[in-house]
C-alpha cells in the first residue's frame, strides 16, 4: 500500500523554473526572475518562450556568484525596461543576494542617468559585504577619497528603499562614500554592540561644514541591542536632510544635545516593548534638547497651531507583528505597562512648550472609548488631546470633540497632577525595571545557539568519538571466555559504538549548512551542501540514530537476560543470530527513514524558502493536500519512532533489569541470611546503583527529543489542531515558540543532551561491566609500562 502512494511523493511545483538564457531564470510559483551576474542583465532579452509567460514579477534577485562588487555600470535600465513590460509599473523591486561590496570610481560629471528619472527601485542586501572600494582597495580612512568626485551604485538613479539586512564583516564608513545619493527611507538591521555579537554601523567622524549633498528623508534602525546613538552611528553631514528616525530595539545611550543638529527632524519612532528601558537608560535627557529655539504656552491651541510644521512628534509603536503573541494574537508588553504611574517622575518635566509631542499607536487621540490608561499617559498626550478636542474636530464633529474634551479632563482631574509633582521631589528614584521583553529572548537565544552550535555541540561530538572509539577498541581487544551471552551483548554494544561514532561524525559537518544569525556561513544555500544535508543531516542521521536505539534496545535485552531466573521474551532474543537480527533491524530502519530522502527537495534560487525545503510545507503551498498529509504522516512515524518510542523501550528494559537485580539480591540474603556480604554482593548492589543512575541520566538526556519531534511536525500537528478543535493545543503553542527563536534553542539543547548521552555508554559499560574494566586496565597499564620501559632505555643511553 505504501509504495502503491509513493507516486504522490514528487517533486512540488514551488521551485519550478525556466531558463532565459544563460545565468538568467524564472521562478514560475514566486515569480522571481534571477541573474546569477550581475553583467548578464544586458544581455537579458523577453522574446523568448520562457520570458512570454511571465505575466507578473514579485522582485528580480542579483546573485554575485563572480565576487566582483557592485558599481556605476550596473544596467538598472534594462532591468526597469523588463520590468515595466511585464508589470506596466515603474516601481521595480531588487535583491542583490551576498553581494561583496560595491566599487567606486571618479568622474568629472555626474553619472546620473536621465532615462531613469521616471522609475523607482527597491533594493535590498541580505548576507552582503559592507565594504567599499577605490582602485580594488578597500576604502579605511576617508583621507583616501577627500578630494575625489565619487561615483557608484548608489548615486546613479533615486532609491525609494535601501534595506542591508544581516550584513557582514562592516568596517568604518566614510561619509563621502555616499555624496550625492538620494534615499526615501534606509533600512538597517540587525545592530548588535554586545561582548558576543558586534554588528553596528560606525562613521567616521568629519567636519560638519563638510557638504555631501546626501538626501536620505527616514532611518529605520531595527533589532537594536545595547545600541548607542551618537555622532559615530549616526553622522551629521550623511543624514542632514532626516525627517523621520525610526529606533526599534533596546538603546542604551543618546549623546546629549546631539539629535538637535538634525534640522529637518520631524518625528521618531519607539518601540513599545524597549521605550521604558530606553526612558530609564537615558533619562530623557535627550527630549529637552530637541527644537531648542521654540518655546510655546503648549496649552494655547492658537500657537500650537501656528507652529504645526515645526512640531516633532515622539510615537511609541506597540502593533508589530513581531511583538505579538502567536497564541492569544495579544500584544506581549500594553501601554500601561510601558508607561506606569510609578515613572510619572521621569515625565513630568516633559518639553511640551518646545513644541514635542507624545503619540500612541494604541491610543487614538480622537476616541473617547480608549480603555484604561496610566496617569503617565494622561499627562503625555494632554496637550495633543486638548488640541484634538478644541482645533482639528469641532469641525468634523463638535459632539464628539465635547465628549472627547469631557472624557479627557475627567481622567486628568482625577490624576491630581499637582499632588503628584510635589511627591516627586521626596522620591527621585526610579523604579528597577524587571520585565523581559521579546528582543530580549532574541538576544539570549541566539547566544546560546551560537554558543550550541559552534562550540558545545562540536566538543559533545569530540567526546562522543573518543570515547566511543575507546569502546569499540577495548570490545574487539576483550576476552569473553566463549560465553555466547556475553559475546552477544558486547557485540551489540560493539555495533552501538560504531553508530554512534558515525552520528557523531555526521553532527561534525552542522556547520555546513547552519548559519550565523548575523551573517550566515556563506555556503549553506550552496546544490552541493542542501544534497549533504538530505543525505546525511536528515536520512543517515535518523537511520544512525535507530540504529543506535536499536542496538542498545538489544544490548540490554541480553543484560536483563543474565540476571535473574524469569527472562520472559528474553529468552527467544536470545537464539536469534546477533549479525542477522541487526541486520534486519538495518532494513526496517533503512525503510522507516527513507521518507527523509523524499522530504525536502533542493532549492535552487528562491529566499522565500529554506535551504533545502521541506516538501511538506511546498505541497501545502501549492494545495497538494494529499501529498502533504501522506509524507507528514510518515515522519510523523520516524520521529516518533526515534524520539519517542526508543526513549519508552530503553526505559521499560532498564526498569525490567532495577527490578531483576533488586529481587536477585533480595533472594540471596533471604536464603542465606547469616553470610556476610560477598564481593560477588557488592558487585551486584553497586552495578544496582549504576543501572539507576545510567537509566536516570540517559531519560533525562533524552526526554528533551520529544521536544525535537514536536518542532520538527509543528505544521502537520497545527494542522490536525486546527482540523479538530481540540487536539494537540499544547503542541501547537509550542510550535508558536518559534516566533522568539526560543523553540530552536530547544531543539538545539535537545541535540547537544542526545550526543551527551552517547558517551555514557563508556562509563556504564566501565563500572557495570568486570570483563570490560579488566581489559582497560589491562591494555592501558601494558601501554603504561612500555613507555616507562621506553624512557629508561633512552636515561640509559643518555648515560
Amino acid at each position: 500500500m505504501l509504495f502503491e502512494r509513493l507516486y504522490l511523493i514528487q517533486l512540488s511545483t514551488v521551485h519550478d523554473f525556466c531558463k532565459l538564457n544563460d545565468g538568467a531564470y524564472f521562478i514560475k510559483y514566486s515569480k522571481i526572475l534571477v541573474y546569477d551576474d550581475p553583467t548578464k542583465i544586458t544581455s537579458t532579452t523577453i522574446n523568448n518562450t520562457c520570458a512570454k509567460n511571465i505575466s507578473s514579477l514579485m522582485y528580480f534577485e542579483v546573485r554575485n556568484d563572480q565576487n566582483t562588487g557592485l558599481n556605476k555600470n550596473f544596467n538598472f535600465y534594462n532591468l526597469f525596461k523588463i520590468n515595466y513590460n511585464i508589470q506596466k509599473t515603474a516601481l521595480i523591486k531588487i535583491i542583490f543576494v551576498r553581494t561583496n561590496g560595491f566599487n567606486l570610481e571618479h568622474s568629472n560629471s555626474s553619472v546620473f542617468d536621465p532615462r531613469l528619472r521616471q522609475f523607482k527601485a527597491c533594493v535590498s542586501f541580505p548576507e552582503s559585504l559592507i565594504y567599499f572600494y577605490y582602485k580594488n582597495k578597500i576604502i579605511e580612512s576617508c583621507s583616501d577619497i577627500k578630494d575625489l568626485n565619487l561615483v557608484s551604485f548608489f548615486n546613479i538613479i533615486s532609491f525609494e528603499e535601501v534595506t542591508f539586512e544581516r550584513y557582514r564583516k562592516i568596517k568604518k564608513i566614510c561619509p563621502y562614500i555616499f555624496k550625492n545619493i538620494n534615499f526615501r527611507i534606509l533600512y538597517v538591521y540587525p545592530m548588535f554592540d554586545t561582548f558576543y555579537l558586534k554588528n553596528i554601523i560606525v562613521f567616521e567622524k568629519v567636519p560638519y561644514d563638510i557638504q555631501i549633498n546626501a538626501t536620505i528623508t527616514e532611518l529605520s534602525l531595527q533589532y537594536l541591542v545595547k545600541f548607542k546613538l551618537n555622532e559615530y552611528s549616526l553622522n551629521i553631514n550623511l543624514f542632514k536632510e532626516l525627517r523621520s528616525l525610526n529606533l526599534i530595539g533596546n538603546i542604551e545611550t543618546i549623546q546629549g544635545n546631539f539629535l538637535n543638529n538634525f534640522k529637518n527632524l520631524r518625528q521618531i519612532n519607539f518601540d513599545g516593548q524597549n521605550f521604558r528601558r530606553t526612558a530609564h537608560n537615558t533619562k530623557l535627557k535627550w527630549i529637552y534638547d530637541l527644537n531648542p529655539n521654540f518655546k510655546i504656552d503648549s496649552k494655547n491651541i492658537s500657537q500650537l497651531a501656528l507652529n504645526l510644521r515645526n512640531v516633532i512628534k515622539i510615537s511609541v509603536i506597540f502593533n508589530s507583528p513581531s511583538y505579538v503573541n502567536s497564541d492569544s494574537n495579544e500584544n506581549f508588553i500594553h501601554l500601561d505597562k510601558a508607561f506606569p504611574d510609578v515613572d510619572f517622575c521621569l515625565y513630568k518635566d516633559f518639553p511640551f512648550d518646545n513644541l514635542i509631542i507624545m503619540a500612541f499607536d494604541t491610543y487614538h487621540l480622537d476616541r473617547v472609548t480608549n480603555l484604561h490608561v496610566t496617569c503617565s499617559v494622561v499627562w503625555l498626550v494632554h496637550p495633543a488631546v486638548l488640541f484634538t478636542a478644541l482645533y482639528e474636530t469641532p469641525i468634523k464633529d463638535p459632539y464628539l470633540a465635547e465628549q472627547l474634551l469631557k472624557s479627557h479632563m475627567n481622567a486628568y482631574e482625577t490624576c491630581n497632577f499637582p499632588m503628584r509633582i510635589a511627591l516627586c521631589s521626596l522620591n527621585q528614584t526610579l523604579t528597577k525595571i524587571k520585565h523581559q521583553t521579546t528582543l530580549d529572548l532574541f538576544f539570549y537565544t541566539f547566544f546560546l545557539l551560537e554558543a550550541f552550535n559552534f562550540f558545545l555541540i562540536p566538543l559533545s561530538c569530540l567526546f562522543g568519538l573518543i570515547l566511543n572509539g575507546l569502546t569499540f577498541y577495548l570490545i574487539t581487544k576483550l576476552d569473553s571466555n566463549k560465553n555466547h551471552k556475553i559475546d552477544k551483548q558486547f557485540y551489540y554494544m560493539k555495533m552501538n559504538a560504531i553508530f554512534n561514532l558515525l552520528i557523531c561524525l555526521i553532527e561534525l559537518m552542522r556547520p555546513l549548512y547552519i548559519w550565523s544569525f548575523l551573517s550566515g556561513n556563506g555556503i549553506w544555500h550552496n546544490v552541493l551542501v542542501q544534497y549533504i544535508k538530505i543525505i546525511f543531516n536528515e536520512f543517515l542521521y535518523n537511520l544512525l540514530k535507530f540504529l543506535s536505539s536499536s542496538s542498545y534496545i538489544l544490548f540490554s535485552s541480553i543484560r536483563c537476560s543474565l540476571v535473574g531466573q524469569e527472562h520472559f521474551f528474553l529468552d527467544k532474543l536470545m537464539n536469534y543470530n546477533p549479525k542477522k537480527l541487526l541486520y534486519k533491524m538495518i532494513l526496517i530502519g533503512f525503510f522507516l527513514n527513507l521518507i527523509k530522502l523524499f522530504s525536502f527537495e533542493i532549492n535552487y534560487f528562491d529566499p522565500f524558502f529554506d535551504y533545502p525545503s521541506p516538501k511538506s510545507y511546498n505541497y501545502v503551498v501549492e494545495n497538494n493536500i494529499k501529498g502533504a498529509i501522506l509524507i507528514s504522516s510518515l515522519n510523523l512515524l520516524c520521529d516518533f519512532v526515534n524520539y519517542i518510542l526508543f526513549i519508552i523501550l530503553h526505559l521499560i528494559l532498564d526498569i525490567i533489569l532495577i527490578f531483576k537485580l533488586r529481587d536477585t539480591l533480595k533472594r540471596r540474603k533471604e536464603k542465606f541470611p547469616e553470610m556476610s556480604m560477598t564481593k560477588s554482593d557488592e558487585f551486584q548492589y553497586k552495578s544496582l546503583g549504576m543501572v539507576i543512575l545510567n537509566t536516570s541520566f540517559n531519560f533525562f538526556l533524552r526526554l528533551p527529543g520529544m521536544i525535537e519531534f514536536l518542532f520538527w511536525n509543528r505544521r502537520f500537528i497545527n494542522f490536525v489542531y486546527k482540523k479538530t478543535g481540540y487536539l494537540a493545543k499544547i503542541y501547537f503553542f509550542v510550535g508558536g515558540l518559534s516566533v522568539s527563536y526560543v523553540i530552536h534553542n530547544l531543539v538545539v539543547l535537545s541535540t547537544f543532551f542526545y550526543l551527551v548521552s552517547l558517551s555514557l555508554n563508556f562509563l556504564m559499560m566501565y563500572s557495570f561491566n568486570n570483563i570490560f574494566k579488566k581489559t582497560f586496565k589491562k591494555i592501558f597499564q601494558k601501554e603504561l609500562s612500555k613507555n616507562e620501559a621506553s624512557s629508561s632505555k633512552q636515561s640509559e643511553l643518555h648515560n
